[in-house]
């Protein structure tokens, strides 16, 4: 909830702007507020938490963060392996920086991992 409170404030800042962009603005703004008022009405169904529930979202909160982290790392060991033999060919060392950092990125995002993370 303190994200798409964020997200709102951040909607904001920019409506003192001239032009049509206050348009595109308001317009952000309306589908922020409906996206919100779907989410209360979805939460408002749910009966009551459980401590079972809140150990789940802790660990689920750590697999997710962690997982991230260990495939990145993977992948950081792999970039740094292969660039240790590309030292007679430099020109395709930012290749392997840029490859290795996206298949990091799909490889968390395919196992529902932290992408960013990785």
């Amino acid at each position: 909830m303190s994200t798409l409170l964020l997200l709102q404030r951040l909607a904001l800042l920019p409506s003192f702007c001239e032009g049509q962009q206050n348009q595109v603005i308001h317009a952000e703004q309306t589908l922020d507020l409906s996206v919100l008022y779907h989410l209360f009405e979805e939460y408002s169904s749910v009966g009551s938490i459980t401590v079972m529930d809140v150990f789940l979202g802790i660990v689920c909160f750590l697999v997710v963060s962690l997982g991230g982290i260990v495939v990145g790392a993977i992948y950081g060991i792999l970039a740094a392996f292969t660039s240790r033999f590309t030292s007679h060919t430099r020109v395709i060392e930012p290749l392997f920086v840029f490859v290795y950092s996206y298949m990091a990125y799909l490889s968390a995002e395919v196992f529902h991992l932290s992408g960013i993370m990785a």
